[in-house]
């Protein structure tokens, strides 16, 4: 063999040669594949995400805020004189087996079967309603369909609490033993004031209140913190060491310190408590349950907003809005606090926001009190009319 063709010879096996490795090569890699990442339109027709093969596994999905829930108001119609829109409900309180109503006015209502007198604003006989219990639980629970008629209550005051100049009625009650206290308000051309008044009650076999007497002494003035139209002591509180008064307005631009009066349960002033910066109003409280905790409404009315301007709204800050109150101009909701070591504070919980109605409809909520475990008994005052409802505790 020459030299030609020997160089011929070798040229054709490292021809082979490289053939047969790229061979081996390509069969590796088909082998593979399996492994591979998925081709990105093929995963896509299957509906997979097609995510980097250098994604952290480890980092967190984003994750929406939970919608915050609103609880609708139960309406409990109501029958008789406490229907009517001049009962003006200003506080709603319990004593035993009764739900109190306290009008704002008592002597607007005489005899059960007479008529309303919207003029006897500063009549010292009248009456407040009383709602058993029993009957507002069948209402709720659908085992009875008529509304609910409050029994009379006879109210008597003395002329040392219904004469006070500028006379504007009552606005809270709560019961302490064999004393029944009530806050009244005054209103003349220097100021708004409040005052606290004490009495006493009397009750039938079955311990049902049938008539209230305050005393005849005069009724002790409380310091208000700010001088706002028609705003004064919305609520009273019966805890181990005294009585707590409660303002009405507690906004960080009209009221930046709030502070609310301590007294002894012989109407002595003791001393004053911080209360927190709180916008819009409070208009009543429950009892305190075992924990030293109760409930307080808290309401703007948007008409308030001149007299009472609002500041940042840290209560939705901090827990966020309902459907309803991210739409509409109203704030209809209760709010947790706590009272403990002679201090009030927020508790660490969601307020119950209620269900709105509508952009034009604002229910003014006077009166509020526990029904045990179930959730709270409400009451409006004029506005928009006399309702009475019941709000279901959150579960």
């Amino acid at each position: 063999m020459n030299r030609s063709s020997i160089r011929i010879l070798l040229a054709v096996l490292v021809a082979a040669l490289v053939l047969a490795l790229l061979w081996q090569a390509r069969a590796g890699r088909e082998a593979v594949a399996p492994d591979a990442a998925p081709d990105a339109a093929a995963t896509s027709a299957a509906g997979v995400d097609p995510t980097p093969a250098d994604a952290s596994a480890d980092a967190p999905a984003a994750m929406s805020p939970a919608p915050v829930a609103e609880v609708a108001v139960q309406p409990l119609p109501l029958a008789g004189p406490a229907a009517d829109r001049l009962a003006e409900f200003s506080s709603l309180t319990r004593y035993g087996n009764d739900f109190i109503l306290l009008p704002q006015y008592p002597g607007r209502f005489g005899d059960a079967a007479a008529p309303v007198v919207e003029e006897a604003t500063t009549k010292g006989e009248g009456q407040l309603f009383a709602l058993a219990v029993d009957d507002v639980l069948a209402r709720i629970d659908g085992q009875s369909a008529e509304p609910l008629t409050p029994r009379p209550v006879a109210f008597k005051a003395p002329e040392s609490v219904t004469g006070l100049k500028g006379f504007e009625g009552f606005e809270a009650i709560a019961f302490l033993e064999d004393q029944v206290f009530l806050t009244v308000e005054t209103q003349d051309d220097e100021r708004t004031r409040g005052f606290v008044v004490s009495g006493s009650f009397e009750v039938d076999d079955a311990d049902h209140i049938t008539s209230i007497q305050l005393d005849e002494r005069a009724p002790l003035e409380i310091p208000l913190p700010a001088n706002l139209d028609n705003m004064s002591l919305e609520s009273l509180l019966v805890t181990p060491s005294g009585l707590l008064t409660f303002f009405e307005a507690n906004g960080a631009k009209v009221n930046p310190q709030p502070l609310d009066q301590r007294l002894g349960f012989d109407l002595s002033l003791k001393d004053q408590l911080p209360f927190p910066v709180l916008e819009y109003r409070i208009t009543d409280a429950t009892e305190l349950d075992a924990d030293g905790c109760f409930w307080a409404i808290n309401y703007r009315f948007p008409g308030d907003d001149e007299t009472l301007p609002p500041a940042e709204d840290a209560i939705a800050a901090r827990w966020g809005q309902g459907p309803t109150h991210a739409t509409f101009p109203q704030v209809e909701r209760l709010i947790p606090l706590c009272y403990a070591d002679g201090r009030l504070n927020l508790a660490d919980r969601a307020p119950i926001q209620l269900q709105l109605v509508d952009a034009e409809t604002s229910r003014n909520w006077e009166g509020i009190e526990r029904l045990d475990d179930r959730g709270f008994l409400l009451v409006t005052d004029k506005f928009p009319g006399t309702e009475l409802g019941f709000v279901a505790a959150p579960r």
